[in-house]
């Protein structure tokens, strides 16, 4: 690369060829740090649910199965995920609707996979205040449960395509939003169940704390990450530049150029 560099930019010198593209190497370094922000979505919803669970567990409670705590983790932070890139893709872009259906595309994928996989023990307990209010529905308490969950993430994704583009005022509402969601079907959940053991609140809180934590965390990273493939790594920010300077607007990227890496 340095060769080719030297020889065709400083010394005006054409000579060696261009350094070529691996195809493995390009695909995993993109895929990283979106694999980031998702694994930290998901350790913040394990920390949450891990805590939940064990302060509900009585002392005479069996352990939770791998595969109960699993798929639980993964449906409930794939939905975590989803309404991040729901909400935050909308405010990294400007009039693209093609990124704006992809992101759609991929919260109504997720929103599927966790109504079909998510535990109906778990569902069950999301649906249980619903299915007492609401209960000439004759829907299931996990059926219930996994609609409002659903629900309540659209609406909470919903923040990033209404308020207005300010700096930092979509990534707080969000934050904030989905928090109070959350914590406030945690919390009433807790109050509706009789505890027959009187566990500690603090471990709890923690976990609360760590969950706010790891999900800012894990908002931070995809934005990082999109802006840096979008506008430095594929160059829009450049060639948007160049538009205005031609006194022309920028165009928008097709699904293919989308896709396409590059060459500059």
């Amino acid at each position: 690369m340095f060769k080719h560099f030297i020889e065709d930019v400083v010394l005006r010198n054409p000579g060696s060829p261009k350094p070529g593209n691996k195809p493995c190497v390009k695909v995993v370094s993109t895929s990283i740090p979106y694999l980031l922000s998702a694994a930290l979505h998901l350790a913040a919803v394990f920390v949450l649910f891990k805590a939940v669970t064990t302060f509900l567990a009585g002392p005479n409670d069996e352990p939770m199965m791998f595969d109960f705590l699993t798929r639980a983790v993964f449906c409930l932070g794939a939905l975590l995920t989803g309404v991040t890139v729901a909400a935050r893709v909308p405010r990294l872009v400007n009039r693209q609707w093609s990124w704006r259906w992809l992101a759609v595309a991929y919260f109504l994928s997720v929103a599927w996979m966790c109504w079909v996989w998510l535990p109906c023990g778990v569902a069950g307990f999301f649906g249980g205040a619903l299915a007492e209010a609401l209960p000439c529905l004759g829907i299931t308490k996990a059926q219930l449960g996994t609609s409002g969950l659903v629900i309540v993430a659209a609406i909470v994704a919903a923040t990033g395509w209404v308020l207005p583009r300010k700096p930092s005022i979509a990534r707080r509402t969000l934050i904030g939003l989905g928090t109070a969601a959350v914590l406030l079907m945690v919390v009433t959940q807790i109050l509706r169940t009789k505890l027959e053991h009187h566990p500690a609140v603090w471990p709890l809180v923690l976990a609360g704390a760590a969950f706010l934590y790891l999900w800012w965390l894990g908002i931070l990273t995809f934005d990082l990450a999109f802006v840096w493939h979008r506008y430095i790594r594929n160059s829009v920010a450049v060639k948007t530049l160049g538009y205005w300077y031609d006194g022309e607007e920028a165009k928008p990227k097709t699904l293919k150029e989308i896709f396409t890496p590059s060459k500059n």
